[in-house]
């Protein structure tokens, strides 16, 4: 039972941090999948407050954690799009 909790628990925190990376913090209404959207809008757009964790790598070490430890489950897409959704962080961040 502390298994399944655990992949539950997991689970939810995956969906989170894809959330919270998908979210739209400039308020630009735009989305990944309008067709006349600029490259410089499909861009990750997060907060300045993240440079040091993003710069870090510390984010990118946790995704990939749970894609090995989780790889025979349904977690592997939520830990992918999470790792797709950092490789796309604008450049100026991490300047």
């Amino acid at each position: 039972q502390l298994q399944g909790d655990y992949y539950l628990v997991v689970e939810k925190l995956l969906s989170l941090g894809l959330a919270c990376l998908t979210y739209d913090y400039l308020g630009t209404g735009s989305s990944i999948h309008d067709v006349d959207i600029s490259d410089e809008n499909q861009t990750l757009q997060v907060p300045l407050a993240w440079h040091d964790h993003i710069v870090d790598g510390s984010f990118y070490q946790l995704f990939f954690s749970y894609y090995f430890l989780f790889s025979n489950t349904l977690l592997v897409p939520v830990a992918i799009s999470c790792l797709v959704q950092l490789s796309s962080v604008r450049r100026s961040l991490l300047n």
